[in-house]
């Protein structure tokens, strides 16, 4: 009795993967459809915002990764290192 509910669940299961593969089959298919006749004004337009944001932050991580490296391989200074405890 449990085997062959098991079964049928397992067969429901398989068949709506398969639907659901030939759905997204014709999504591919359109998206292929799409990039063979090129992106208009306004995708490239979008690519280039997108290329804004990730100019801006990149940026300053570059300078923040070479103050790092250059802070690194300086000698440390004495007076940083001394702490004064009083109370």
């Amino acid at each position: 009795m449990l085997q062959q509910k098991v079964e049928g669940t397992m067969k429901l299961v398989m068949v709506s993967l398969i639907i659901l593969s030939f759905g997204m089959a014709s999504n591919c298919f359109a998206a292929m459809s799409a990039a063979r006749t090129g992106g208009g004004l306004l995708v490239w337009l979008f690519v280039g915002f997108i290329g804004l944001f990730v100019v801006s932050q990149l940026i300053p991580g570059v300078i923040l990764t070479a103050r790092l490296i250059k802070g690194l391989f300086s000698k440390k200074q004495s007076s940083s290192l001394r702490h004064d405890h009083r109370a």
